[in-house]
């Protein structure tokens, strides 16, 4: 909470709700790629009682580490998105992250699971945002079966490829 007032007075502006300014300030760093004061911000927000705004902490500490050169970070960041997928306010953007960190980590297999898993368990307007993330995991690896195998699961989702 005191956090959270600090944020508001640097900030200058009249209070709209619980949190706001920081969630603002969050997206305003992580648009602005600003990874370092990104993570030290989250850091301190991961724990919240707002359960929103540690939920959203979480999702941008994991993504203030993705863009970490250290290979801990980054593994930090496949942990962090891990714990996120299974939940019920999961997005799409948190499967496709890990897959996307996972094919840089040279481990295509649990990739292509995330992928599949990303298919299966959003809408299929998110079709097509799986499937990006798949060629592209498809051209550095030439695995035909696993095109097949998401082009049947797009299929099945009403969206063809």
């Amino acid at each position: 909470v005191e956090q959270e007032q600090e944020a508001r007075s640097l900030a200058g502006a009249a209070i709209e709700d619980s949190f706001s300014h920081t969630d603002k300030l969050m997206t305003e760093l992580a648009d602005a790629r600003e990874w370092e004061e990104l993570r030290q911000l989250t850091w301190r927000h991961l724990n919240s009682p707002n359960e929103r705004l540690a939920a959203r902490a979480h999702r941008l500490m994991a993504l203030s580490l993705a863009h970490s050169e250290n290979p801990s970070d980054r593994e930090a960041a496949i942990d962090l998105f891990r714990s996120l997928i299974d939940k019920p306010d999961a997005v799409p953007t948190d499967l496709g992250n890990l897959a996307t960190l996972l094919t840089e980590s040279a481990r295509t297999d649990e990739a292509k699971g995330v992928i599949i898993q990303g298919i299966r368990a959003f809408p299929a307007n998110n079709a097509g945002y799986f499937s990006d993330i798949g060629h592209r995991l498809i051209e550095s690896t030439g695995d035909k079966a696993f095109r097949k195998q998401m082009e049947e699961e797009l299929t099945k989702r009403g969206h063809g490829d």
